[in-house]
């Protein structure tokens, strides 16, 4: 158990790194889209805005690509016939979230700002 104790230290760690620099990174796209609200498509405060929001990006794929090192990890056990590693599932659990909130976030600055 303890080769999962550290793995799940390890991922636990990755997305708590993850969750804190998309927070950081939304806050300061969030402060762009707002600069970009009455700018008109193509200006430089909306490609900022945008190129922010790409950043954004970024991290929802290395929260989503978490998530499915985190499955395979429970597909491993599973094919090996292992038990359930009900820290295993509950790190899942919290990854999808924050991934599903990221998109949400994502969704909510891309439609405050003109669109292409």
């Amino acid at each position: 158990l303890f080769p999962y104790t550290t793995l799940f230290r390890s991922i636990s760690g990755k997305l708590n790194a993850i969750t804190t620099g998309f927070t950081r990174d939304a806050a300061k796209a969030e402060a762009l889209a707002r600069s970009a609200r009455g700018a008109a498509v193509g200006s430089d405060a909306w490609i900022t805005a945008q190129t922010a929001l790409a950043g954004l990006d970024d991290w929802r794929a290395q929260s989503s690509s978490l998530v499915t090192d985190i499955e395979a990890r429970a597909t491993d056990r599973a094919a090996k016939l292992q038990p359930d590693y009900p820290a295993l599932a509950a790190i899942r659990a919290k990854a999808q979230a924050e991934t599903d909130r990221q998109t949400a976030t994502i969704a909510r600055i891309q439609a405050s700002m003109p669109s292409a």
